[in-house]
């Protein structure tokens, strides 16, 4: 089990260790959220009247839009991709329980089955969505479940284009 060290992920890791007490998580700080920075807790009329402009341009760059103070989407999935790579060469053939946050999350499902990057937005993570991947054939199988509930087949999106 990996889990990002945020407080949130920690909260849903003591539920699975409840299961899992064999397990010993190790927490990476690469599976933290995106760091928002200056747009951090704010709502979204507060993140208008104080960085207005960059509305804009968070429309207009997409995932290269850097937060104020924070990192973009585009450096999220690379960070992110660092702890795939080491996942993989670690973890080949094994099961592995990924605890992290809906950007991050969705970065890795991003890289995994590389769906296009314009469309990262538009990919939809509720906070009780779990995500099972299977690599074993060349082209990954992605199912998903809300936690309680009925499996579903593919990627949850807001819409499809």
């Amino acid at each position: 089990i990996y889990c990002s060290p945020m407080n949130r992920a920690r909260e849903t890791l003591a539920e699975i260790i409840k299961s899992h007490k064999e397990v010993e998580p190790v927490f990476l700080d690469k599976l933290v959220e995106l760091n928002y920075g200056g747009f951090e807790g704010l709502t979204k009329q507060e993140i208008e009247a104080k960085f207005g402009h960059y509305l804009d341009e968070r429309v207009k760059k997409g995932i290269d839009f850097k937060y104020p103070e924070g990192e973009s989407v585009a450096e999220l999935i690379g960070r992110i991709s660092i702890v795939l790579e080491m996942l993989k060469k670690k973890h080949f053939g094994q099961t592995v329980l990924i605890v992290g946050h809906s950007n991050a999350n969705k970065a890795m499902l991003h890289l995994i089955v590389d769906f296009p990057k314009e469309d990262f937005y538009e990919l939809y993570h509720p906070h009780d969505l779990i995500y099972i991947v299977d690599m074993k054939e060349e082209k990954p199988k992605v199912k998903h479940k809300y936690a309680g509930k009925k499996h579903g087949e593919g990627i949850v999106r807001l819409k499809w284009k």
